[in-house]
């Protein structure tokens, strides 16, 4: 399970977003509009018990030959004067060609939101919860959000981003001088490719630390050694020594066959990648990487984009 713990990552996403794509079932949902102080008025769609969000064709909206980041941005009703949070979620399956890409349950625990007005009913709605995902090949990609059982309604709108420079990205190096692994990767074919440059965090105190001059965008990808008796790891960050955010990951087996390999030349097998995406602002800024105590040994690899 895929889950954001402590701040927001999409607070790491100050780009701006391109606009909004309309679910292709949109006439089997309910459409409410959720207006700020700022009279920025935003359509949302319903997604009740037994209900369905449908995503597909997307090559009608997005360029089937660019990559995208999504946006998607959820909220619950909830009391004017509630001073509780409100636990509210749905499932997210993402799949292309019948393959599925991802599949998991996102929930959150907000509070009622400080800076939206009710809509016509008088509800109030929670503070907003996000989920980023990377996308590719739109016209083949499908999404569906579901209602979880037990969870109260959901009203979910979906952005996105282009995805530039992409073939520019550089690898980087920690500041102090670490040896890194060389990943292998198998593929349909059988032709096995390699990747450099992952760095090993072993243990809670031993972190990876790199400094990055702003303004930039970082992908950050993680890896760990396959444990069936493992369900999750953690990825901590930092920003400057302050914790910026903790992401709990799924511990699942990659597609096709990923490993390293040890002093002996003997495999060691690698999880599925995770990833996500930092906003450095302008200026040096020092940003390092910790996994928790219970985790398998984490790999992890930082690339940039130049803004």
């Amino acid at each position: 399970m895929k889950l954001i713990q402590l701040f927001s990552i999409l607070l790491v996403f100050s780009l701006g977003f391109a606009g909004s794509i309309k679910p292709s079932n949109s006439k089997d949902l309910e459409i409410i509009k959720i207006s700020s102080d700022q009279n920025d008025t935003n359509i949302y769609y319903k997604v009740s018990n037994n209900d369905e969000m449908i995503f597909d064709n997307l090559d009608r909206i997005l360029d089937r030959n660019k990559d995208y980041i999504i946006k998607i941005i959820s909220r619950t009703s909830i009391s004017k004067n509630s001073n509780s949070n409100k636990t509210f979620g749905f499932n997210l399956e993402i799949e292309n060609k019948g393959i599925e890409l991802f599949d998991d349950k996102l929930k959150y625990k907000k509070k009622v939101s400080i800076t939206k007005n009710p809509n016509k009913n008088g509800f109030y709605f929670t503070n907003a919860g996000f989920w980023v995902e990377e996308i590719t090949s739109p016209k083949n990609l499908k999404i569906k959000m579901a209602s979880l059982k037990g969870s109260p309604d959901v009203y979910i709108r979906i952005t996105y981003k282009e995805v530039v420079n992409r073939k520019n990205a550089v690898s980087l190096y920690p500041v102090s001088q670490i040896s890194y692994n060389t990943l292998y990767l198998s593929s349909e074919i059988d032709s096995t490719k390699k990747s450099t440059k992952w760095y090993e965090v072993t243990n809670d105190k031993n972190k990876v630390q790199f400094k990055i001059v702003g303004p930039k965008l970082i992908k950050v990808r993680t890896r760990v050694m396959s444990d069936s008796t493992k369900e999750n790891y953690q990825l901590r960050i930092y920003e400057d020594g302050y914790l910026k955010s903790k992401h709990l990951y799924a511990l699942n087996s990659p597609k096709y066959e990923t490993y390293i390999l040890d002093e002996n030349n003997e495999k060691i097998q690698l999880s599925r990648q995770e990833s996500n995406y930092i906003n450095v602002p302008e200026g040096t800024h020092y940003y390092s990487f910790k996994k928790n105590k219970k985790s398998s040994n984490m790999y992890v690899k930082i690339e940039a984009f130049n803004k």
